[in-house]
């Protein structure tokens, strides 16, 4: 947790993968800490994976694709947010591995995502490129787990419909991410909000985490990288 808060994860060339449901805080963490990273000094670039997909591909058909990594290349950190929430187009998500690839001892790599790691394929088609790029995303990282409920249903008038939803959610509880080698952490986001962590017993509620995080932050200077 202090390693998120500091930056140390930074200093230290962690990448950092969000794991979890719809609206269970993912893209809300990741916010806070570009926000803090901005705020130190930071450069970073906060994208939707699709829409760098699709600017792949396109950049690519332009004969430009230098341009566009001319201009990823300025940021220190890159928060891919919604990872796998859609299919890529092929050419792209080929161009998305190539690119992370090169970057992988130059930047960090902040990624958040629905899928499990064993689901990846279905979005990047090749099991080989699936496998090298989980190994090379999850090598030095903290593994960030968010099991709990969709708060955006939870707080949604439409309650009835929420209780059919999250009833099947129950029945059908999210799979773990297993397997792993190497200098990966996890940290779970419990349904209460509290960050628990293997072998220490940080407990915090996420709102307070996300308030101290988000203390003073001037908007402006997020905004401005």
């Amino acid at each position: 947790l202090d390693e998120l808060k500091t930056l140390e994860f930074y200093r230290q060339h962690k990448n950092i993968i969000m794991y979890g449901c719809t609206g269970t805080g993912k893209t809300m963490l990741s916010i806070c800490i570009g926000t803090v990273a901005c705020q130190n000094g930071i450069p970073v670039k906060f994208i939707r994976t699709a829409a760098l997909v699709n600017q792949f591909s396109e950049y690519k058909e332009r004969g430009q694709l230098s341009a566009l990594k001319k201009k990823l290349d300025k940021a220190d950190i890159l928060i891919l947010y919604e990872f796998g929430y859609v299919p890529y187009d092929r050419n792209g998500a080929q161009l998305l591995f190539d690119y992370l690839s090169e970057i992988e001892d130059e930047k960090v790599i902040i990624l958040s995502t629905n899928l499990e790691f064993s689901r990846w394929v279905n979005v990047l088609y090749n099991e080989q490129m699936t496998a090298a790029l989980v190994g090379r995303l999850t090598h030095h990282c903290h593994l960030l787990l968010f099991p709990g409920q969709n708060n955006r249903l939870r707080e949604s008038s439409i309650n009835e419909i929420y209780r059919g939803i999250s009833a099947k959610n129950h029945r059908e509880p999210m799979h773990s991410a297993r397997g792993f080698q190497g200098n990966s952490r996890r940290i779970y986001m419990t349904p209460m909000g509290k960050i628990r962590g293997p072998m220490n017993s940080v407990r915090m509620t996420f709102t307070a985490v996300s308030k101290q995080m988000c203390e003073n932050i001037s908007w402006e200077s997020w905004r401005s990288q």
